[in-house]
């Protein structure tokens, strides 16, 4: 296994997975486990991301939007995934705790209905896994913001609508 793979695939694979398990170990110790509260971390998250990559430090500048259309949209697709694998395993096989059943299910949940979009639309948008894309790196950072922004209004709006008829 050479130097480059481990750091850049299995160092932070290892990594992202602990991170999803002790994120998970924390919300298993919460008593009142709550969704939309965790919506909401969630979607104010990607709105930070989407608010600083549009910003005009990064979209004024080649090279931060090369590296954030490259090396950044890869890793933080590899970080949604494998914390949310990290999240799953938690539920699963993790400690005991009063917000277990909740977490199983709002791990697969979560997976099913924020991870897979993401890592769908950075890898055929943002990265262009299987085929060179025809966006340049400016235009490829753009949508990148562009998508957490939207996506981080939208998991809010959604985490409103749950706070307000659950």
């Amino acid at each position: 296994m050479s130097r480059d793979f481990f750091l850049r695939i299995t160092l932070p694979v290892a990594l992202y997975c602990c991170f999803g398990w002790w994120v998970g170990t924390k919300l298993i110790a919460i008593p009142n486990f709550q969704t939309f509260k965790v919506l909401n971390i969630v979607g104010l998250t990607y709105d930070f991301i989407g608010v600083t990559v549009l910003s005009r430090f990064i979209s004024s500048n080649a090279k931060y939007q090369s590296l954030i259309s490259g090396r950044v949209a890869e890793q933080f697709s590899g970080l949604v995934v494998f914390s949310g694998v990290g999240l799953i395993i938690c539920g699963f096989f993790g400690p005991d705790g009063p917000s277990k059943a909740h977490l199983e299910s709002f791990a697969m949940s979560a997976f099913i209905l924020f991870v897979l979009p993401t890592i769908t639309y950075i890898n055929n948008v943002v990265i262009g896994v299987d085929r060179e894309l025809p966006w340049s790196p400016e235009v490829r950072a753009k949508l990148f913001g562009g998508f957490f922004l939207l996506g981080g209004i939208l998991i809010q709006l959604y985490a409103a609508v749950l706070d307000l008829y659950g």
